[in-house]
């Protein structure tokens, strides 16, 4: 390494001091007086700018001279990629003496990810890189930062620390005195000739250091034309952007210290250069489209969705791509987005194309899961009033839309009427399957935030709950007696709570593992939550009616925090276990008391739902309620689970009897989808 500094400092003797000692493994090195004041992280714009027009010198010099080709390493434009690929690829035989591959910093499973990505986009890569052919190969410092710069008293600029030059297309090594591959990005995208040779001072890049490199170049005459040198200068930037990240598997494996501090940096290299491939991605339509697809395909939609907004960044009047990202966004689940961006769509295309009913349908589905529903009413309303066949797919979907939307405001203007409890009802085949379409589960997280309580009719086969009310009286029939039971809540006047075992009917994954209620509690109370009870509720016959109250005490002591409108920390679902009616002594509940901190809310219109079995009611628990007097002789028994936050338990209603009463064996049998909601019970 000495012999090449060497050979430079005597090529350059007034720029390149003589290198006298070196100890590689400490990074230190001895140089002849230079006479030179350090440049450091503090280095200004034009220190910079002084920088490069003497390395531009040293270069030019060079290209007339030619004094070092023969006694540098070349940097070969035809290799260069695919030696990178080799640095990157985890199948590549590991060397023991040297980190010499990207596997020997980072898992062979990350590594696979980058040479997978890299190797896809080979071709956008070398189409850039051998724009580099037109720039002269000259001397490249190959470590060009300002640590390595220095500037003596009458203005001359000092180069330190030569270890990595090689020979090459000029214009690499300015990789490293701006750290990262972000400015490929300005020079792919703007024009720098246009820009310097207007002088307009006021432009970001007249304040840039690609720019005055540029410059330098021209004020050089190398023989390059303006436009061919700004086009040629992104590859040779990416050229010493490869260099560097393969460079750095050039040290000893045994250096752990070195292995730290140099693995983030190498990651933050290759995630640069993938944005770099993410914008060569979208110099075409037809790699866009490939590339967006790609990610489809690997179920990574979002980064198709930046490739798209990238590529409509540039060209905004491509509306078949507005279509692409529309329907991605559905896919993901973003409606409001979706809505967005078919509302840019159904704007700008006549309504006499083909497409346009098509496309009112997919703006109508949007609008309809993102709950604008009188938006996509009108939206439906006009497909059907269009010149189109009766019996076409698009007629009949703008049907079944406009029956869709209809319902769902019917659902949400009952809602507003003071003494109804909200309520949906799911289909027979979204009961029999366990299944709910997405509208249904939006408006119902629509309707239970706001009101604090949601019936939901035909939820569950009736079949299912009939079977699970015959287990009820056959196994807890001497609790539905007068006496009092010591493992069983007394919730009032021949009102009980008694915790059921899960088992047979009980641990029926239909019961746990709804579409509907696993979309619905991921919703309220996060992607962890738990069940924390499972108890049924029984009303002897003439029992009293019970005190108004909520479920659970506040969660602070601080009056002035709960008043505070909180997120649900813990939601209750009741399933009647008989068809009910009002003599059973039903529960009536007070909509819209979450929201106020009174225990009482008597001051507010109450709501009294009949329910049939199949049907269940979802409460939030510190929504206020309270049984009415069961007037008949039967017992009105309703199963009630409890779901909350994984970090919630009911301290106060089971201090005498188990939350969750559930076998080891049965624990362990539960099919995995519902398996992690009893993860803290110990059986």
């Amino acid at each position: 390494m000495i012999d090449k500094h060497n050979h430079i400092a005597q090529a350059f003797p007034k720029s390149v001091p003589q290198l006298i000692a070196q100890d590689q493994q400490l990074g230190l090195m001895l140089f002849n007086d230079h006479q030179g004041i350090p440049y450091n992280n503090l280095c200004g714009l034009q220190q910079k700018k002084k920088a490069l027009k003497h390395y531009v010198r040293l270069q030019k010099e060079e290209i007339a001279q030619n004094k070092l080709q023969k006694k540098l390493p070349s940097l070969a434009l035809e290799t260069i990629y695919e030696d990178f690929l080799a640095f990157l690829n985890p199948a590549k035989e590991k060397n023991n003496s040297y980190r010499s591959l990207l596997c020997g910093f980072i898992n062979d499973e990350n590594a696979h990810y980058y040479y997978a990505y890299f190797s896809d986009r080979k071709t956008l890569f070398d189409s850039l890189l051998q724009q580099a052919r037109v720039l002269p190969q000259s001397l490249n410092h190959g470590d060009l930062h300002v640590h390595n710069l220095a500037e003596k008293e009458n203005g001359d600029i000092i180069f330190l620390d030569w270890d990595d030059a090689v020979y090459g297309h000029i214009g690499l090594s300015l990789y490293f005195l701006l750290g990262n591959s972000s400015d490929i990005y300005h020079l792919l995208n703007h024009k720098l000739a246009e820009t310097a040779s207007n002088n307009q001072t006021d432009s970001q890049y007249e304040q840039h250091v690609l720019l005055n490199y540029y410059q330098s170049l021209l004020q050089a005459e190398l023989n390059i034309s303006p436009t061919r040198l700004e086009k040629a200068l992104p590859a040779s930037l990416l050229m010493g952007t490869l260099y560097a990240i393969q460079h750095y598997g050039h040290y000893p494996i045994s250096d752990q210290a070195y292995q730290t501090r140099i693995t983030p940096l190498l990651l933050e290299r290759l995630e640069e250069l993938i944005g770099l491939g993410e914008q060569l991605s979208i110099q075409d339509r037809q790699s866009l489209l490939y590339y967006a697809n790609t990610y489809l395909t690997q179920e990574e939609p979002i980064k198709a969705i930046n490739l798209y907004q990238r590529y409509l960044a540039i060209n905004p009047h491509d509306l078949q791509i507005y279509a692409f990202l529309a329907e991605v966004f559905m896919q993901i689940g973003d409606w409001h987005q979706a809505a967005k961006h078919y509302a840019f769509l159904h704007a700008r295309v006549p309504e006499n194309k083909p497409e346009f009913p098509q496309l009112c349908c997919q703006f109508a589905e949007a609008l309809l899961k993102d709950q604008q529903i009188e938006k996509a009413l009108q939206q439906f309303e006009t497909v059907l009033l269009m010149a189109i066949p009766s019996e076409s797919t698009v007629y009949q979907s703008a049907m079944m839309g406009m029956n869709k939307a209809s319902y769902l405001l019917h659902c949400r203007d009952r809602a507003k009427i003071p003494h109804l409890a909200p309520s949906i009802q799911l289909s027979d085949e979204e009961c029999l399957n366990s299944t709910v379409h997405i509208e249904q589960l939006q408006l119902a997280h629509k309707l239970f935030d706001e009101y604090g309580l949601l019936v939901v009719e035909n939820l569950f086969p009736r079949s299912l709950i009939e079977e699970i009310s015959a287990l009820f009286f056959e196994k807890y029939q001497h609790y539905l007696n007068e006496e009092t039971c010591e493992d069983s809540l007394e919730l009032g006047d021949k009102r009980r709570m008694i915790t059921v075992a899960i088992e047979a009917a009980f641990a029926d994954e239909r019961l746990y593992g709804h579409e509907f209620l696993t979309g619905f509690m991921r919703y309220f109370l996060d992607e962890d939550y738990v069940l924390g009870g499972v108890n049924v509720a029984a009303s002897l016959p003439q029992a009293a009616e019970q005190d108004l109250h909520k479920d659970y005490k506040p969660l602070f002591g601080n009056r002035a925090l709960n008043e505070q409108v909180t997120p649900s920390f813990a939601i209750s679902l009741l399933i009647p276990l008989i068809d009910l009616r009002p003599e059973h002594g039903v529960t009536r509940f007070i909509k819209q008391s979450h929201r106020v901190p009174e225990q009482k809310p008597d001051h507010l219109p109450m709501q009294t739902p009949i329910m049939k079995m199949g049907d269940a009611v979802i409460f939030d628990y510190r929504t206020a309620h309270y049984g009415l007097c069961n007037r008949s002789t039967a017992v009105r028994p309703l199963l009630c689970m409890i779901y909350h936050r994984s970090w919630f338990r009911d301290a106060l209603n089971y201090q005498q009897q188990k939350d969750i009463q559930i076998s080891a064996q049965q624990k362990s049998a539960m099919p995995d989808k519902v398996k992690p909601l009893f993860r803290w019970v110990n059986c």
